[in-house]
């Protein structure tokens, strides 16, 4: 027994369309669940350890020790910095931003990169020193615009 199934020009171009219709609806969202997924990620490196540190954090000076009771770095001294990692849409429901931003707390960098008054790096941020996401983040943000995209079309 043979059987055949034609699909037409047109009812492939018709489904095209619409599938691409359907993604192209659904990346407001993949987007805020790739930045959300992001943030959670940022957000989990402070503390007394971090799971997406991308080195491991200097011990704080013996001074400094002495003055808040401990020997490691949170970054959770008042909370202001952790609570500047925000969402950005940049006006763009198409374009999602995870950002520290600096003017808001000064010391935003500092802590990312190093610097100022001899402060060691102590990266927050789980990207690798030329900017680029590392693997086990860019695996979980990826997994989050999935399984956002697989709900759309379905």
């Amino acid at each position: 027994m043979t059987i055949r199934l034609n699909i037409t020009e047109a009812e492939l171009t018709s489904f095209t369309k619409e599938i691409r219709q359907k993604i192209e609806d659904a990346r407001p969202k993949v987007q805020a669940d790739m930045a959300l997924k992001f943030q959670e990620c940022v957000l989990d490196n402070f503390g007394e350890s971090g799971p997406f540190r991308t080195i491991p954090w200097v011990k704080l000076s013996p001074a400094y020790a002495k003055k808040v009771g401990r020997t490691y770095a949170t970054l959770e001294v008042s909370g202001a910095l952790k609570s500047n990692v925000l969402l950005s849409a940049d006006g763009s429901p198409d374009h999602m931003a995870v950002e520290a931003d600096n003017a808001m707390i000064p010391y935003s960098t500092v802590h990312q990169y190093g610097g100022g008054n001899n402060i060691p790096a102590r990266p927050y941020f789980p990207i690798t020193e030329d900017g680029e996401v590392i693997e086990s983040v860019n695996m979980i943000v990826t997994d989050a615009a999935r399984l956002a995209l697989q709900e759309a079309l379905t």
